[in-house]
């Protein structure tokens, strides 16, 4: 988790490997989008949570994503989500009745 690491901690393998856990000073002018791939910022603190989907989107190949999740062929982030939520019976219809 970003920001979790406080101070440098040593964790100890075995007797010959010794793992050193301490917190990262990142200098990136990058996005937002880029910063939560990275694990940089916390996935709670963005303002946009459609940049990394797009952003996985742009680096996974699209069939291996169909065939993985099961789902219809997407044209976007959107259409995506919107499979994936349909697919785990997470998406209802409504319907809406106007009276005029």
């Amino acid at each position: 988790m970003p920001g979790f690491t406080k101070s440098m901690q040593e964790v100890f393998l075995d007797s010959k490997v010794k793992l050193l856990d301490c917190p990262g000073v990142i200098f990136s002018h990058d996005d937002e989008k880029t910063l939560v791939l990275r694990n940089i910022i916390k996935v709670s603190d963005i303002q946009d949570p459609f940049g990394p989907i797009e952003g996985i989107l742009e680096r996974v190949n699209k069939s291996q994503l169909l065939v993985q999740y099961e789902i219809a062929d997407f044209g976007n982030a959107t259409e995506f989500l919107t499979n994936l939520a349909l697919r785990r019976g997470r998406l209802i219809k409504v319907t809406i009745i106007l009276c005029l």
